[in-house]
């Protein structure tokens, strides 16, 4: 059946698009909706960096049209610096690394392929972290191999079938196929297989499904190369079904989304799946769920994927319950000044209440807790130049105060401030007791306070000396006044409770 389109409708605040022929088939296409069948890309590494050429390789499992398909995909798409993607790929496979475990694999009769998100960012031309392998061989078989080999074994993840090896100090994760079953909407039961599709099929994205040998061909099962190209996110299969064996790739879909799509266009179908799964996030441990966020947050296009995550009710699961459009608005002015993903998230967050209820769930490291209270603290306050170095002075991280003057679009003051060498207060409690003749009280931080204030006021300029001779002359009554001051702002917090705790009655 030909594809063909629907009027494009909305749903909620994102333009959604949906197809009468196949949910899992992009537009303009060449193949057709109903096609299901295997493709292979053949690319001969030996001659990438001196041909174009792509040709279509014919093996036991079926093709379908991929010589076309894949050479309008590689002669359009190049890396960073205008290097082809190919040639990246030849780099990839070219590595002594590479090289000696295919060896190995090979002299065991045994096939070893690339997996998952290597295979999707070698074929966008993104930069390779990690390179996974999965292979049929069982995970007793494969340590065999590589000790065998005289290779370095780290038995990883056994549970799930997967073994590291160790090469030049440069690990490698290789994984038996496997279907995942007695699924709990986290983690599942382990079953091995030798079908390569059948482990494609547990996979979350199309984009992440794709294999590719150690000769350059590319395993398409779920039309992956087609949906990267054209920017469209969708689940293998049915979107229900991943996102019930793993709640976690609700967010695993946003955030992909928001890396490869090229506009604020959804799948209906996964964001109707995502809607009513929603809830299952609620399960998923804060680690996983912050890891998930912080990506989310630092990508450019973080506005309009929590728009559609408020839209979907995903941010109501995890810990953001109140998210209006005002917050979102917020959102996108603070993300035009600054990447960073503690301060974009802190436009979405009311009070220092909150961040400790957000910290509970997602568990902030430590210095994300510290900005992120510090931004809520102090974003409504007046701040210049002057009030930016005494924060300095007094203590603040660099990183906090400048995050904090971009989240006010201070742009000038931001640059002045990473560039000011931060002075150092010269008195201490010692040189008050040694040298001012001072005892040692609960005084002494009283008066240090008070000559702190007087130093930053005259610019950083007062001598040493000077300061000195003025704990001499006033250390009793500015220790009266602190004493007093304290006593003043605990009786006002006594009385905020009392009304408080009447307007709860």
């Amino acid at each position: 059946m030909p594809f063909s389109w629907h009027q494009p409708w909305r749903c909620g605040c994102t333009l959604f698009r949906t197809s009468i022929a196949s949910r899992t088939t992009f537009p303009h296409s060449t193949l057709s909706a109903s096609s299901t069948r295997t493709k292979l890309l053949r690319i001969p590494t030996q001659r990438l960096r001196h041909s174009v050429q792509v040709v279509c390789d014919i093996r036991a499992e079926p093709t379908l049209r991929a010589n076309s398909i894949a050479s309008k995909y590689c002669s359009r798409h190049t890396m960073s610096g205008g290097t082809d993607i190919r040639e990246s790929i030849a780099k990839v496979l070219r590595q002594p690394e590479i090289i000696q475990l295919r060896e190995v694999f090979t002299s065991n009769g045994a096939d070893l392929r690339l997996v998952g998100g290597a295979v999707r960012d070698l074929l966008s031309g993104e930069e390779i972290h990690d390179l996974d392998l999965a292979s049929p061989a069982t995970p007793d078989e494969i340590i065999e191999y590589l000790e065998n080999a005289g290779i370095k074994v780290i038995a990883t993840g056994l549970q799930h079938g997967t073994v590291t090896a160790v090469i030049n100090h440069i690990p490698f994760e290789i994984t038996t196929l496997r279907i995942d079953t007695d699924h709990d909407g986290r983690h599942c039961a382990v079953q091995y297989t030798k079908d390569w599709k059948l482990d494609a099929e547990r996979r979350d994205l199309t984009v992440n499904a794709m294999m590719m040998d150690l000769d350059g061909v590319v395993y398409d099962y779920f039309n992956g190369r087609e949906h990267l190209e054209q920017g469209w996110i969708t689940f293998v299969g049915d979107p229900g079904q991943r996102i019930e064996e793993d709640n976690l790739r609700i967010l695993r879909y946003f955030r992909f989304h928001g890396r490869i799509s090229k506009n604020s266009d959804h799948d209906p179908v996964c964001i109707e799946a995502i809607r009513s799964r929603a809830e299952g996030l609620q399960r998923i441990s804060g680690e996983r769920i912050h890891m998930e966020m912080m990506k989310i947050l630092q990508h450019p296009t973080c506005c309009r994927q929590l728009r559609a995550m408020h839209c979907a009710d995903v941010l109501k699961n995890i810990a953001l319950e109140v998210v209006g459009d005002a917050a979102l608005l917020e959102v996108e002015r603070v993300a035009r000044h600054t990447s960073h993903p503690i301060v974009r998230l802190m436009a979405l967050v009311d009070s220092e209440d909150t961040v400790m209820r957000l910290h509970e769930r997602w568990k902030f490291t430590n210095k994300e807790l510290q900005l992120a209270l510090f931004i809520v603290e102090q974003r409504h306050r007046e701040l210049s130049l002057a009030r930016a170095k005494e924060l300095l002075v007094r203590g603040r991280p660099l990183v906090c105060v400048a995050e904090l003057l971009r989240y006010k679009e201070l742009t000038d003051i931001t640059t002045a401030i990473e560039q000011w060498e931060v002075p150092k207060f010269p008195v201490g409690g010692r040189d008050l007791i040694k040298k001012a003749g001072l005892k040692p009280s609960k005084a002494l931080g009283a008066v240090l306070g008070e000559l702190m204030t007087r130093w930053v006021a005259s610019d950083y300029t007062l001598p040493y000396d000077t300061m000195l001779e003025m704990a001499q002359k006033h250390s009793t009554e500015w220790a009266e006044a602190a004493e007093a001051a304290e006593a003043e702002r605990q009786r006002l917090e006594r009385e905020a409770q009392v009304a408080m705790d009447d307007k709860e009655d």
